[in-house]
């Protein structure tokens, strides 16, 4: 049994994305879960005059905590001018702090994506994957996107389309396979897994 945290890259709430993210969750094997952090929209963006220990804003601890407490990161975003969107480098820039030691180290991932264009997310997925392995987090090789996503979803949404439900089934296996095979971290102060 696994447990996701979901950036969602378009804050709009009718966007192809937040409906992929819907979509993944609707699909997830049985005994597995996820929940899209819904309140990326607050963090403020990265400062280190705001990050202190012990002095974060509390959206960043919420915000560090779900990542932290998840087996699993799932990036679903769109493309904005050719790169990521703000919204998901921000929270990148947040869980990667402090250096060395930010929740995303050796943390498996996942990006996936529609847009509306035919280029399928090419400077988003590149970006974000550089963010992932500079940060050491483990992410899916198979990049899971889709170009031209209106006339593929015909007006239907994600879940009911069956391109769309097999990739996923395949996306969420390779993620699971990266859960798998993550080591389980040891609290040297207790003795017990750590999470």
């Amino acid at each position: 049994m696994s447990n996701y945290v979901i950036f969602v890259g378009s804050l709009r709430k009718a966007s192809t994305n937040r409906q992929l993210a819907e979509a993944f969750i609707h699909h997830l094997p049985e005994g597995d879960t996820a929940a899209v952090f819904d309140r990326l929209r607050d963090v403020p963006f990265y400062d280190e005059d705001l990050d202190v220990p012990g002095q974060e804003p509390e959206i960043v601890r919420e915000l560090r905590a779900a990542v932290r407490d998840a087996d699993g990161l799932v990036i679903i975003t769109p493309e904005y001018n050719h790169t990521a969107p703000a919204v998901i480098t921000n929270a990148i820039d947040w869980c990667s702090r402090p250096m060395g030691s930010g929740v995303l180290m050796g943390k498996p991932s996942l990006v996936m994506g529609f847009t509306p264009g035919p280029r399928a997310l090419i400077g988003a997925i590149a970006v974000l994957r550089e963010a992932l392995v500079t940060v050491q987090a483990k992410t899916v090789p198979t990049d899971y996107t889709w170009g031209d996503a209106y006339p593929l979803l015909n007006g239907r949404h994600p879940k009911d389309v069956d391109e769309v439900v097999g990739i996923l089934h395949k996306a969420q296996s390779e993620l699971r396979a990266l859960v798998d095979a993550a080591p389980v971290a040891i609290d040297p102060r207790t003795g017990d897994a750590a999470n």
